[in-house]
């Protein structure tokens, strides 16, 4: 089993899953995948990332990452790709055509009057963009696009305080804004296009009012889109499921039961040398399984090494050192080629916001929104959540969205949110099923009353309907606990969850 940076390929680990595009080629070994794309453009990509590009007529595409469509779960991922550009005449046409998607992917398509970069609707596999004279970089991360664009780190003074905090790593390094560290280099926000022509992000979102769905169609929708997510994903690949004591984990767990008991899933539960084996996020998987006979193992992964823990940095802006670093590393040792199946975004639709802005009895404004996300006082945050309301707030009229739900979305998943992917790019492949327009669409329809705790009535019904039986054991025990993405909720989170 591979324990040290020489046991690997030279160079694989360096950038994996990772893409750039510009006019010039970058590979650091001779796997990587280089490819003309138009207009002088070239893309570099990790050999293990997947693509595809499809060209027909006057339009053109390439699509980075996963994708699937739970209305074909047979199809191909070129399946996919082709019918959605066939169906676009335009940027607007080619989003509405992508509602349906459900993966972690980012494109870049070109019609003759128009080009633009686009990613999966929370940003979970991010464009990064810099400029060098009137050449424009695209890339994965940050890191990537310095490689071939060199910047410094901007000083800007609050920017640099804001991240510096220890409060910042205590809450997992959660990002704000569009801007990256470095200078000149800025991510592609969650429901904007990038219209490379420019270098101006356009937002296409919200467009349109939420449409009240009564529960019952809800319900039944979102469980077949989950479902033929998880079919359509396991034809693919072998997937894999950490099971905790939480919601969202509860909810994957009854969509994958078709696969329960074969070899296309595996479920387990990662202690991460923090969580003792008498915890109720081990507890529960453990009764779980045996009242519904699916086979779970029980891990408790390994501290990486240093040489681990550098090699994330070089990759990934702002990597983290977290107790489920333990189980990226853990993953990587055995070669895993299991997708890893993750519950985020799903908080999106369960008024994570709302339920902790109760406490702060008032309208979000911008100082109730930085106190509820940890960040009180923070002139970095407090500048990047106002530009933020600047460009959102126009459009929400008459939508029927909460902006809180929006914050949620375009702030939390799409900077926190991205993180963990990309660190665990170097070692997996990972999946939200949630993470689709449809599906966020059809819950955000339904009574938010209906999609909050403690009981997520809209949610129980969900998981009940797919694997009858699983409601019976308690969600979230009181004793505290780890989410879906193995997260260990710091010290200082609980204390403002007290609050």
């Amino acid at each position: 089993m591979p324990a040290a940076p020489e046991d690997f390929r030279p160079g694989w680990l360096r950038f994996r899953r990772q893409y750039v595009i510009g006019p010039r080629p970058f590979a650091l070994t001779p796997d990587w995948h280089i490819e003309p794309l138009w207009d002088g453009r070239l893309l570099s990509a990790h050999p293990d990332l997947e693509r595809n590009v499809y060209r027909t007529g006057d339009r053109q595409i390439v699509v980075l990452g996963t994708v699937f469509d739970p209305e074909t779960p047979d199809a191909s991922q070129a399946e996919i790709v082709a019918r959605a550009l066939e169906s676009a005449s335009g940027p607007q046409a080619l989003v509405a055509a992508t509602y349906r998607w459900v993966g972690r992917w980012a494109l870049l398509a070109k019609w003759p009057d128009a080009e633009i970069g686009l990613t999966d609707p929370c940003g979970l596999r991010q464009i990064n963009f810099a400029l060098e004279p009137g050449v424009l970089w695209l890339g994965s991360s940050p890191e990537i696009v310095r490689q071939v664009n060199p910047s410094e780190l901007d000083g800007t003074s609050d920017k640099v305080s804001f991240y510096s905090e220890d409060r910042f790593r205590e809450l997992e390094s959660p990002w704000l804004g569009a801007e990256t560290i470095y200078s000149g280099c800025r991510h592609l926000a969650a429901n904007h296009w990038l219209d490379t022509r420019t270098a101006r992000m356009v937002r296409f979102f919200p467009d349109r009012p939420v449409r009240s769905v009564p529960v019952a169609d809800a319900v039944e929708r979102a469980t077949v889109i989950l479902q033929s997510t998880l079919a359509a994903a396991a034809k693919r690949y072998p997937l894999q499921l950490p099971v905790t004591g939480g919601w969202d984990s509860r909810i994957l767990l009854a969509a994958s039961r078709p696969f329960a008991g074969t070899d296309r899933i595996r479920y387990f539960v990662d202690r991460m040398g923090v969580c003792p084996p008498d915890h109720a996020d081990v507890r529960v998987p453990q009764a779980l399984s045996q009242r519904l006979g699916f086979a779970l193992t029980v891990e408790n992964s390994l501290a990486p090494p240093a040489w681990f823990e550098a090699q994330l940095r070089e990759n990934v802006t702002l990597s983290r050192t977290l107790p489920k670093t333990n189980a990226i590393y853990t993953k990587l040792l055995p070669g895993e080629t299991r997708m890893n199946v993750n519950g985020n975004v799903s908080e999106i639709c369960r008024c994570f916001y709302q339920q902790r802005m109760g406490k702060l009895w008032g309208e979000p404004t911008v100082t109730r929104m930085l106190r509820v996300m940890g960040f009180a006082g923070s002139q970095f945050a407090g500048r990047a959540l106002e530009q933020w309301l600047e460009g959102l707030g126009p459009q929400m009229a008459g939508t029927g969205l909460d902006v809180l739900d929006m914050l949620y979305w375009e702030q939390r998943m799409g900077n926190w949110g991205a993180q963990y992917p990309a660190e665990q790019d170097i070692a997996v492949e990972e999946l939200s099923p949630f993470n689709g327009r449809d599906i966020i669409m059809t819950l955000l329809g339904t009574p938010a009353v209906l999609r909050q705790g403690p009981g997520y009535p809209v949610y129980a019904q969900m998981a009940e309907r797919m694997w009858p039986g699983i409601m019976e054991e308690p969600v979230n025990p009181p004793e505290g606990s780890i989410d879906s993405a193995g997260r260990v909720i710091s010290e200082a989170w609980r204390r403002w969850l007290a609050y």
